[in-house]
């Protein structure tokens, strides 16, 4: 097997259709040499149900990325794949609007997890991206790493038991 950092985009395209059955895209947001309007243009074209997007694009905050596509009539749920796995950028990110975070190390059929389990509102992590956001809640309710306010802890602590967006904002009487 291979991993995602292991993959041209044409032989994820393919993997994708072979393994996936579903209407998903990277198209939109791979073609680094894009603007965020001519991506946005091609995410309404092709309709996807969940878009793959590549955090890191020369130029752009991926953050920006993603509120600019849950702000389209119909947007596709978002699934990153990213080489980082720092909580603070995952959470930056699901702040964003983002169902899924995936690290690029994945095998391709963890992608092809998530981007199903993505695809019918499910939060999906990557185990270890998981395994930081629960060590670190476990260190904040002990007192070990003050920072976060009590409102972001029961959020973390909503996602690392897999709700989604919608299901915290609603547990949380917040608005999503």
């Amino acid at each position: 097997t291979y991993s995602y950092q292991d993959m041209t985009q044409g032989t994820l395209d393919a993997y994708l259709d072979q393994n996936c059955n579903m209407n998903a895209t990277a198209a939109a947001i791979y073609a680094h040499r894009h603007t965020v309007a001519y991506r946005l243009d091609r995410i309404r074209e092709l309709r996807p149900d969940v878009l793959l997007l590549d955090i890191n694009m020369p130029g752009l905050r991926a953050p920006q990325v993603a509120r600019a596509v849950a702000a389209l009539d119909h947007p596709p749920r978002i699934l990153v794949l990213s080489a980082y796995g720092e909580v603070e950028i995952v959470l930056e990110m699901v702040k964003a609007g983002v169902t899924g975070y995936l690290l690029k190390d994945e095998d391709p059929s963890r992608i092809v997890e998530g981007i199903r389990a993505v695809a019918t509102g499910e939060t999906w992590l990557s185990e270890a991206v998981s395994r930081r956001i629960a060590e670190g809640t476990i260190r904040s309710i002990r007192g070990e790493h003050p920072g976060l306010t009590r409102r972001e802890l029961e959020v973390l602590i909503l996602m690392t038991q897999g709700l989604s967006n919608e299901e915290v904002a609603d547990r949380l009487a917040l608005s999503e």
